[in-house]
């Protein structure tokens, strides 16, 4: 759809003036399409990591947030064409909740990777004082052997 917008709105009309008018549309639409690729991969991460809100607040983010006002605001930013900036809210809300998502993903993901540093930190702490408390109960027992000879 991206290299070749005609062949696809061909599909579904033989009207040339609306082949025409799709095909910048089309790429517009399916060159955000490309990054947007990083939304799903965070958003499946989150999940992944138990940060079930996070993930629900980007879902809503795209759709609801961004795209809704999206449609209601870009035909009064590109009044010349009305029809082409309402087709237009969906690339941009895309564009802004990809940018969203991945500043939200880089904080927490860096939160997680702190506490997941800090629980492994404190399983080395004690494994460490669990080797010395066996090493103690190995000396003493070994100290009381020798004292039976």
């Amino acid at each position: 759809m991206l290299f070749f917008p005609d062949v696809f709105a061909g599909m579904f009309t033989t009207e040339a003036d609306l082949i025409v008018f799709t095909r910048p549309a089309l790429r517009i639409y399916m060159a955000v399409m490309l990054i947007f690729g990083i939304q799903m991969a965070c958003q499946m991460t989150f999940n992944a990591l138990g940060r079930a809100v996070e993930s629900i607040v980007v879902a809503v983010m795209r759709k609801f947030i961004l795209l809704l006002p999206l449609i209601y605001i870009m035909p009064l930013l590109f009044s010349s064409n009305k029809t082409m900036a309402v087709y237009l809210a969906e690339p941009a809300a895309d564009l802004l909740a990809v940018t969203f998502t991945a500043i939200l993903f880089t904080v927490r993901f860096k939160k997680a990777l702190q506490t997941m540093e800090n629980k492994k930190y404190k399983i080395h702490k004690k494994q460490e004082n669990i080797k010395k408390e066996v090493e103690k109960w190995y000396i003493i027992l070994l100290c009381g052997n020798s004292n039976r000879k």
